[in-house]
């Protein structure tokens, strides 16, 4: 399966979901957001590592992740959203 064709899976699934009300209200918000994402942004979506976090995050087991998935997590978010990142030497 592609990115793609996951991404696809998700939004169609998520507003299935919401149509049902499979959720509570405290989680709508996000499901709200990862609809609008996946319906403007499609193949670039990344649905599944937002729902991977939002788990980890809802859950409790954010805090009990190690920095690097934190960070990674992070920076690639950067990333999706258009900033432009880099190493910087000393004298930059």
């Amino acid at each position: 399966m592609s990115e793609a064709q996951e991404n696809l899976f998700i939004t169609r699934w998520l507003a299935e979901a919401k149509r049902q009300r499979r959720f509570s209200r405290e989680v709508a918000q996000n499901i709200d957001w990862l609809l609008k994402v996946g319906r403007t942004e499609s193949v670039r979506a990344g649905l599944r590592s937002k729902l991977d976090y939002l788990w980890h995050a809802g859950s409790g087991n954010l805090k009990q992740q190690n920095d690097l998935f934190r960070l990674t997590y992070a920076m690639n978010l950067a990333k999706e959203n258009g900033w432009a990142y880099r190493l910087l030497n000393d004298s930059e």
